[in-house]
């Protein structure tokens, strides 16, 4: 996640105005540059892409960044057609720090923007990262105020689950529509096994699981998807994998050794609060052939959709002088 300034226009004390509302995602150090480059555009082509190369009922969730969508303020509806839904994180809960209230100017913008996405027709989900019993019901409050789909998270790793399902349910979840709440697990590195790893997610009753296609570097197989498609209370569910695009992982099958002496042409600087994580040209043919190759990894495993992560990363190329 990045730094990113966000001009917006509103009305105050009956005088237009512009206010610039600082969106901290992320606390680096990551410079910005200009170019040629249509860098919103090219992501938004991206995700496009990778719908177009998902079957037809694959669901497709974005992570962040739905300003991707706006243009001088208005909704470019035109392009919510790649995805099916949007998750932000922290939009009251961990924005600068791990529990911290994230700051009201920034809740103000993102809630109004989400409803109106929501309002096309777009699931809308919420990630916060809280520690406290207050705060975690203070998120799911507010979120179901908006309409939205939180989940809390007991570590800002991502590594584990939060025993607390709001609004559990027996139902068969078929579309993303029927979901009402859900599981963001990245992170494995807990359990000692495959084995352990899906018997506990198997044995949850979350509508929708967003995990990694992959357990400690080996992919998860159409029999682990199967063994957690239904939750332990006997109804079908959804199970996502996620998929960074704006980022290259060291730690990811693809990743070839001579890259950390000699990186292509499109890989970029490590993230520095991400270790192995380095940003990338993420509209360079040789990145996208990559994602076409991990996307069809994900497919084969009999996943329901794919979680785009890193979206944010076009933040990083944009020039704000």
């Amino acid at each position: 996640m990045y730094e990113v300034i966000i001009e917006e226009e509103v009305f105050m004390g009956g005088k237009r105005e512009v206010i610039l509302v600082i969106i901290m995602f992320f606390l680096g150090s990551f410079k910005v540059f200009g170019g040629e480059v249509d860098y919103r555009g090219e992501m938004r082509r991206l995700i496009r892409h990778i719908d177009a190369q998902l079957p037809e009922e694959y669901i497709v969730i974005q992570q962040n960044a739905v300003d991707l969508y706006y243009k001088n303020g208005e909704l470019m509806r035109d392009w919510l057609v790649g995805i099916d839904g949007i998750s932000q994180e922290s939009i009251y809960y961990g924005n600068p720090e791990y529990n911290s209230r994230s700051p009201q100017s920034y809740r103000n913008l993102l809630e109004k923007r989400l409803k109106e996405v929501r309002g096309e027709g777009l699931a809308v989900f919420t990630t916060n990262y809280t520690k406290t019993l207050w705060n975690s019901w203070t998120s799911d409050r507010e979120a179901k105020k908006s309409g939205f789909i939180n989940y809390n998270v007991p570590n800002r790793e991502v590594t584990q689950i939060n025993s607390k399902i709001p609004y559990e349910n027996t139902e068969d979840i078929e579309e993303l529509k029927d979901v009402k709440n859900f599981l963001y697990l990245l992170n494995p590195e807990r359990y000692r096994s495959k084995r352990e790893y899906i018997d506990t997610l198997a044995k949850t009753n979350f509508d929708l699981l967003v995990i990694d296609a992959f357990f400690k570097g080996k992919a998860l197989t159409e029999k682990d998807i199967e063994r957690i498609r239904y939750k332990w209370n006997g109804g079908r569910r959804l199970v996502v994998s996620y998929l960074s695009i704006g980022e290259a992982e060291d730690y990811r099958h693809y990743w070839k050794k001579r890259w950390n002496d000699n990186p292509p042409e499109w890989l970029g600087e490590e993230n520095p609060r991400w270790e192995g994580n380095y940003v990338v040209k993420y509209w360079h043919r040789e990145w996208q052939e990559i994602i076409e190759g991990y996307i069809d990894r994900i497919t084969e495993a009999g996943f329901d959709g794919v979680f785009l992560d890193t979206v944010d990363t076009y933040y990083y190329y944009i020039n704000y002088d």
